[in-house]
């Protein structure tokens, strides 16, 4: 059964009653310990504005990112439990970290490739127009970019379930996460598609909240995708386990990726 966005929506905040208070304190840890590494290099980088320091800054952050993508999966997995009635534990903010990283940071890494490579071709015109001063150039990398972006979108609906997968299913290769989630998006991309568009609104009253809303707003979201992937897999009908049913990986294969 295909559920709506807002029958989704309703079950997340069935979920979050009475919890909200370890996923935003999750939220807020992730949060500064992103800050507390990002900031050095950002300090140095203001103190002396050089293009090796540009250079070492773009690098950390590309690093920290990479970093952080662990404890986004971190908070994937609290929800998750919070959304199958077990207790969350703050400890699994740091689940990504422990339970073989290489998994979460090479799926981040494939994620982050693919992304680049859709913007390349539009970033090399542009710099090539910025160059030469040419106005045709520039509007040619415009539409290039804008292509782009709309690849990455799309790539954005085809591989959104990757480290929820991951999660759930300790023994998965990254290579079958992602196969896994096409396959599992084939025919729910729209529905998708309009749950995030559909945060939009209240997404915008958190900012002018001067973003204090958004420590409520994000568990929010994440649990209205973690009840999204449960009725992708079937688990919102009565399966304890969408594989029970289905096997979406081959046993024999545990540690490939």
């Amino acid at each position: 059964m295909k559920r709506t966005s807002a029958e989704l929506k309703r079950i997340a905040r069935g979920d979050l009653v009475g919890h909200y208070g370890i996923p935003i304190a999750a939220l807020v840890i992730r949060g500064l310990i992103v800050l507390a590494v990002t900031m050095p290099f950002a300090i140095l980088l203001n103190l002396n504005y050089t293009m090796a320091n540009l250079i070492i800054y773009q690098v950390a952050t590309l690093i920290i990112s990479l970093i952080s993508v662990l404890f986004t999966v971190g908070l994937f997995r609290i929800q998750l439990r919070i959304a199958r009635g077990e207790i969350p534990d703050l400890q699994d903010l740091f689940y990504g970290l422990t339970r073989r990283p290489d998994r979460f940071l090479l799926g981040g890494l494939i994620l982050f490739a693919i992304e680049l490579l859709c913007i390349l071709p539009g970033t090399i015109v542009f710099i090539a127009a910025s160059v030469r001063f040419s106005d045709s150039l520039i509007i040619f990398a415009l539409f290039l970019l804008l292509c782009g972006a709309v690849c990455i979108l799309l790539v954005g609906l085809q591989f959104p379930l990757v480290y929820i997968l991951l999660i759930d299913h300790p023994h998965m290769g990254v290579i079958e996460a992602f196969q896994t989630s096409a396959r599992k998006m084939q025919g729910n991309k729209g529905r998708y598609f309009y749950i995030q568009l559909s945060f939009i609104g209240l997404g915008l009253i958190c900012v002018l909240s001067c973003g204090i809303g958004m420590l409520w707003f994000f568990p929010y979201v994440i649990q209205t995708i973690i009840e999204f992937y449960r009725d992708v897999m079937g688990e919102l009908d009565g399966n304890s386990r969408a594989s029970e049913k289905e096997p979406i990986f081959d046993k024999t294969d545990f540690h490939t990726f």
